[in-house]
């Protein structure tokens, strides 16, 4: 049967603004505790019994005779025990198909979970239900989840009634990730002689409430949640071949049919739902399906279809087909909240022609730092030839290209100014060298998913709403963007750096434009910025700069996570340096931006520091506040990230850090000391027990940004302290003023004392104001890897300068380690 539009009453009020919503750290898609834990307690809602039935058996024309029917095949067990719920259930299975030929048979897994879930998941629910006799060669041992038609959760004594129910609502939606071709999934959770049944699709999960076994309505309730397993909801442009493991399955779209795709990745179920399914062959087509909210959204295809419009754009996908999935009517799912404010989600397909790995798998320095000089180069464009934002730039839409681009128009001639890094390095020096169009227009990132984008073009027919102003990834976000809010800061602002000597002539020769409009060597700025100034929603628009910052905060995190592959000691992330960047309260500007005491890499990579440290100075205060038109540009930021991109890689050139390989397992993050629990690393899966010292592994799989959230953010603190962390009783803090920051140029020793005074300044007059603000900085405990104890010492100095770009022949041969903070210590860490 068709899959119906669905819909539902929330029992809570929930605000419907922003679609940034408070995002807990970045979880690991693939363990269920932290599922349960960090995000479907939010996404529960409790309906009634009959609002239930209505989505289990929506089209059911004969209630009364399945009314009937439960009566007499819906025994109540003797005994609550787990096998006797089997048996009940095996009991309504058979009442409704005698014959064993598919009949659908409940059953404990076994101690051996099921197998092949794209996110690499091992939780293992307490209850499956399965097909029998198909495939043929099917039995408990190879158990996938592609087989499962509903899952089950046992509450234990151990467990709290609404752990055990985000947990039975974690197993629903593992179940509707392994399975496109269904628009839902339903399960059971059971406690003796109670239980409550689950509906979940993108848009929510829904649960009953407890439901004792005994009268009419538990019956009722259990028959048609067996029947609606034999009439589930499908997408019926899907099939599901189990004969091999993994399934495939072939997607029909209008005349045309995909055959034998594989399941490659798959976002959070409640939400957009992000799937992806490609073909076998290495250059074949990729097909994304999503669940859009309906008026939130430009239309990721439009985008894509006017990127192409002219020729290829090179750097970002291309699509063949897209458009909603139909068979006579939209696939949609809809949710009503108790304010009476429907969100309807409409599934879309794209068939993509490109195909590519996560650039966040990326092995080596230098080949990611030239994917990031061409990333910035695409998303620059995109704003100057074609009017587009993508406003969502984070670790699951940046990729590498598996091989080169074949087929399809050729490059579109509007791009002579447009030019990536492999051009801009190879034959450098070469004076006679005058690369093509081809050659300078090569590159192998991707970049993808635009359901996030946005059309500046105020007269384009495909634009039908006002796009929302705040969107994206939070961990990835412009900060200005996640709290509709400038910073309060001071500093200097550096100057815009200078191309590098090597490169001078080059750039001057294939880029004239970018050296008249960014010269080098203009004054630095010293900003003083009081207070946090708001931004208010009708006055917001997102800015190219906004995308710009998300690649930095892509640098960090990537850098950040980068253990070696060599066999070099593991040194473990410092538990404050990843709560403070991955965490649900934006605490970045004080720990990554105002200071560098967060930037803790792998030793065997701390070279890149240099470079980071320079980025993040830029990013000091938005450059709208800036006095220096040249800084109000909308591409400033990006031109001096790519300047400061093209001079690391010269100056480092050859040297063994920039191709040291790491590894695919990312470094671990250090337990919570102040918690005494074990923690897990968000990324990684790798948990780490403070007390026993234990640890178990699992691969990294990437998430999608609806992982992280689509609604409103809580803002940042007014203090430039974080809050005490969570778990811990009490936090003490000790404070001094903080050095300036960090800066690529040495400061004369007049503009020392220029920001010394204005840093005095500034403290008096918020005194003054009885607004008193302590500019503090904090230093986290050391690095549990490297360091057996603190050790208190005086006042931190600033860092050593990083590598200057027009001093190459004094550049040392290994830029200078530095210095390890040496303030006391946070009693809390």
């Amino acid at each position: 049967m068709a899959a119906p539009a669905v819909s539902s009453t929330s029992g809570a009020a929930t605000k419907h603004s922003s679609p940034i919503k408070p995002s807990p750290a970045m979880i690991n898609p693939r363990i269920r505790e932290e599922w349960s834990k960090f995000v479907y307690p939010h996404r529960n809602t409790e309906i009634s019994i009959k609002e239930m039935l209505e989505k289990l058996c929506p089209d059911h024309s004969g209630q009364d005779l399945w009314v009937k029917r439960s009566r007499n095949t819906t025994k109540r067990p003797s005994t609550f025990e787990t096998d006797q719920w089997i048996e009940c259930l095996n009991q309504i299975s058979l009442s409704i198909k005698t014959d064993q030929d598919n009949r659908i048979v409940f059953a404990k897994p076994g101690e051996k979970p099921p197998d092949g879930h794209p996110t690499g998941t091992k939780c293992r629910p307490d209850i499956v239900a399965f097909k029998q006799h198909s495939p043929p060669n099917f039995n408990m041992d190879n158990l996938h989840w592609a087989h499962l038609e509903a899952t089950g959760e046992i509450k234990s004594s151990g467990k709290s009634k609404e752990t055990s129910g985000a947990q039975a609502a974690g197993y629903t939606s593992y179940h509707l990730q392994a399975r496109p071709d269904r628009v839902s999934v339903s399960g059971i959770w059971i406690k003796d002689q109670l239980f409550r049944i689950f509906f979940t699709d993108a848009s929510q999960v829904f649960h009953t409430p407890q439901i004792v076994f005994r009268g009419a309505i538990a019956g009722q309730m259990l028959f048609a949640f067996v029947w609606s397993l034999y009439h589930p909801q499908l997408d019926r442009s899907i099939t599901i071949n189990l004969d091999e493991l993994p399934p495939t399955f072939n997607v029909r779209v209008g005349s045309d049919v995909y055959r034998d795709l594989k399941l490659a990745f798959t976002g959070e179920a409640i939400g957009r739902r992000t799937t992806i399914m490609m073909e076998p062959d290495e250059c074949g087509v990729v097909i994304k399906e999503q669940y859009i909210e309906k008026g939130r959204r430009f239309a990721e295809g439009d985008l894509l279809k006017k990127i192409h419009k002219k020729g290829t754009f090179p750097g970002v996908v291309r699509v063949r087909t897209y458009g909603p999935v139909t068979k006579k009517d939209p696939i949609t799912v809809t949710h009503t909240l108790a304010t009476g404010h429907s969100i309807t989600r409409g599934k879309t397909r794209l068939v993509l022609e490109d195909e590519g790995t996560l650039l966040a798998k990326e092995k080596t320095i230098k080949r990611l730092l030239m994917c990031i000089y061409d990333l910035l180069e695409v998303i620059r464009n995109l704003d100057k030839h074609r009017q587009i934002l993508h406003r969502d730039i984070s670790m699951g839409n940046i990729l590498v290209r598996k091989a080169p681009r074949s087929g399809g128009k050729a490059f579109a001639k509007d791009l002579d100014d447009m030019c990536f890094c492999a051009c801009l390095l190879d034959h450098l020096g070469d004076q006679e060298y005058e690369p093509s169009l081809e050659e300078r227009l090569h590159s192998d990132v991707l970049l993808t998913d635009f359901d996030s984008g946005e059309d500046k073009d105020p007269n384009n027919p495909n634009i039908t709403h006002i796009p929302q102003a705040r969107t994206g990834t939070p961990t990835f976000m412009a900060r200005v963007v996640r709290n509709a809010k400038h910073f309060a800061a001071f500093g200097v602002l550096p100057p815009t750096p200078p191309v590098h000597p090597k490169m001078l002539s080059r750039f001057e020769e294939l880029l004239p434009d970018r050296c008249k409009k960014f010269p080098a060597g203009t004054k630095e700025e010293l900003i003083l910025q009081r207070q946090e100034k708001e931004v208010l929603p009708t006055d917001f628009r997102h800015q190219l700069r906004y995308d710009a910052e998300s690649v930095f905060w892509f640098l960090v995190w990537w850098s950040l996570l980068a253990q070696p592959g060599d066999g070099s000691p593991e040194e473990l992330i410092p538990h404050s340096t990843w709560s403070t960047l991955t965490g649900p309260e934006d605490l970045r500007h004080e720990n990554y931006i105002t200071s560098d005491k967060n930037l803790r890499l792998h030793s065997a990579y701390k070279p890149l520091f240099y470079l980071l440290d320079a980025m993040r100075q830029h990013l000091l205060v938005d450059s709208e506040l800036c006095t220096d038109k040249m800084k109000q540009e909308p591409e400033y930021l990006i031109e001096v990230f790519q300047r400061l991109i093209l001079d690391f890689l010269i100056e480092n050139q050859g040297k063994a850090f920039m191709v040291l390989e790491k590894s695919d397992e990312d470094r671990r993050v250090a337990p919570d000391a102040s918690a005494g629990v074990s923690t897990s690393n968000s990324v990684t899966g790798k948990s780490i027990s403070s007390r026993s010292g234990t640890h178990r592994s699992s691969a990294y799989r990437s998430m999608t940004h609806n992982s992280i959230g689509n609604s409103t953010n809580t803002s940042v603190t007014s203090s430039m302290l974080p809050p005490p962390h969570p778990g811990s009783s009490s936090t003490t803090h000790s404070t001094s003023d903080s050095p300036l920051p960090t800066r690529p140029i040495e400061l004369r020793s007049s503009k020392r004392i220029l920001a010394n005074q204005a840093r005095s300044t500034l403290n008096t007059s918020n005194t003054s104001a009885g607004t008193k603000r302590s500019f503090q900085e904090v230093d986290k405990d050391p690095d549990p890897a490297q360091s057996e104890s603190p050790v208190r010492h005086k006042k931190q100095r600033p860092l050593d300068p990083p590598v200057k770009s027009n001093s190459a022949k004094n550049q040392p041969e290994t830029p200078p380690t530095p210095r390890r903070s040496t303030r006391r210590r946070r009693s809390d860490e």
